[in-house]
């Protein structure tokens, strides 16, 4: 998910039953450099919120939200994607919806070499599988 609101408790309730449903929810951190936590629905308790780093430097990237919400980082800073102009149009964006699609797509790889799990089962394999103390 690529959007944010301030803290919509129907959003996040509704981000909730998806996960009881064992839909995987990833959702941007925003792009505020504020705490995630008061931001919509990367504070859900099911989601897995995702903030963004400069993949040159591993700095946590200055417009990233952050706080105890954020469960993971991604690269986020110009990354380069298809456009929509022509076949082979490429565009670069920043931000943290920029992040997200690095962490849904890995879900996507586990799902696909070594089956589903629960979304509270899925948050703990993608903790356990990121690299530690990297992220400055």
């Amino acid at each position: 998910m690529s959007l944010g609101l301030f803290n919509s408790k129907t959003l996040n309730n509704a981000t909730v039953e998806v996960g009881k449903r064992g839909i995987h929810v990833v959702a941007a951190a925003g792009n505020d450099a504020e705490n995630t936590c008061l931001t919509t629905p990367a504070s859900a308790p099911n989601v897995i919120a995702v903030g963004a780093t400069d993949a040159k430097t591993d700095v946590i990237a200055d417009f990233s939200n952050i706080g105890k919400c954020v469960n993971i980082f991604a690269p986020g800073i110009e990354i380069t994607a298809a456009g929509n102009e022509s076949p082979t149009d490429l565009v670069t964006f920043t931000g943290t919806s920029q992040a997200s699609p690095h962490v849904a797509g890995t879900i996507a790889l586990i799902i696909a070499s070594s089956g589903n799990r629960s979304p509270d089962q899925m948050k703990k394999f993608l903790d356990n599988l990121s690299t530690k103390n990297v992220v400055k």
